[in-house]
């Protein structure tokens, strides 16, 4: 196999994902029974909340991991969203 393929990159990712996403998912779960035991009365939906937390930020990192996070500065340069802010404001002040 010749070293960095794309599956292999893919493959890497994968893992990371998952990996990733359950130690989110079981430290939501874990704060979710703390909290369920100090504070709720060993009701079951902290835990049931903490894990959902988890498992959704998980999916969240691994969705811009794959799809690569856009950010706002990405699409358009600092100085231009500077006049624009700029020029809405002076429009107000009239």
């Amino acid at each position: 196999m010749a070293p960095g393929r794309s599956e292999e990159a893919y493959g890497e990712k994968i893992d990371r994902c998952m990996y990733n996403s359950l130690v989110k998912f079981v430290g939501g779960v874990g704060v979710g029974i703390v909290c369920s035991v100090v504070l709720f009365k060993r009701k079951p939906w902290p835990m049931i909340l903490g894990a959902g937390v988890g498992l959704g930020m998980g999916v969240s990192d691994c969705n811009n991991e794959f799809k690569g996070q856009t950010s706002l500065s990405s699409n358009k340069s600092q100085k231009s969203i500077i006049k624009e802010v700029i020029s809405r404001k002076r429009g107000f002040d009239k």
